[in-house]
């Protein structure tokens, strides 16, 4: 397994966040990730400004979600893990929203799984 990391231009970018929610969601979503995956798997993540918006993706090559799942990912006790709780992925809804922010989900069945957040960057002082 591989992960990578990129940073789509130089400029750098401020949020106005809870540093250990924040980073609660990306340790979710990257264990997901590495959980859909074999051996060859890899994850990527990145990070870019598009206008006010920093945007943050965790995309995986891993097993992908089919469409009745997709459409309850976020549902509190949803899960199709054996051993999950189906609260991992609600809570990083609500603490991305409560971040004034949203979080989306695209994946396909033997591809792979694209989680993007969208948090709205904090003006330079």
């Amino acid at each position: 397994m591989a992960i990578y990391l990129l940073q789509h231009g130089d400029e750098a970018i401020y949020v106005i966040m809870d540093r250990d929610k924040m980073i609660q969601v990306l340790i979710n979503l990257i264990r997901n990730a590495f959980q859909a995956m074999d051996q060859t798997g890899a994850v990527k993540l990145s990070l870019r400004k598009e206008a006010s918006t920093a945007i943050v993706e965790v995309e995986d090559t891993g097993i992908g979600i089919d469409q009745e799942s997709l459409t309850r990912i976020f549902d509190p006790f949803y899960t199709t893990k054996e051993e999950g709780t189906g609260l991992g992925l609600s809570l990083c809804q609500k603490i991305v929203e409560d971040h004034g922010g949203r979080i989306t989900v695209q994946s396909e069945r033997g591809v792979g799984t694209t989680f993007t957040i969208f948090i709205p960057i904090a003006e330079k002082k």
